[in-house]
């Protein structure tokens, strides 16, 4: 019978810590946690692996999906803000003349 563990196992020293017990075992968890084993035309690759690079060579830690769930969401709100403000310039300057 599998085991089901909950999002927050998304670090993979508890997977290390639990050894061969962990094997099989079935999380909700985004790429980034397998990013080297993902195939080469994988659209995420290239993206989790500099991550991944990125912050362990800052940190000097294995990442973890929580932080890759920050990245994500920072990531969106840039790409979303950007759009937003150059819309909201243009009402004002419209609302001004």
């Amino acid at each position: 019978m599998p085991l089901f563990q909950s999002h927050g196992f998304g670090n993979i020293k508890y997977v290390q810590a639990a050894g061969e017990a962990a094997e099989g075992i079935i999380f909700p968890a985004g790429r980034l946690l397998v990013a080297d084993v993902l195939a080469k035309e994988n659209p995420q690759k290239a993206l989790l692996e500099k991550y991944k690079a990125d912050y362990e060579a800052k940190y000097k830690e294995d990442v973890s999906t929580f932080g890759g769930h920050a990245y994500d969401a920072i990531t969106l709100l840039e790409r979303r803000s950007k759009p937003l403000a150059q819309t909201r310039k243009k009402s004002v300057r419209r609302w001004r003349t």
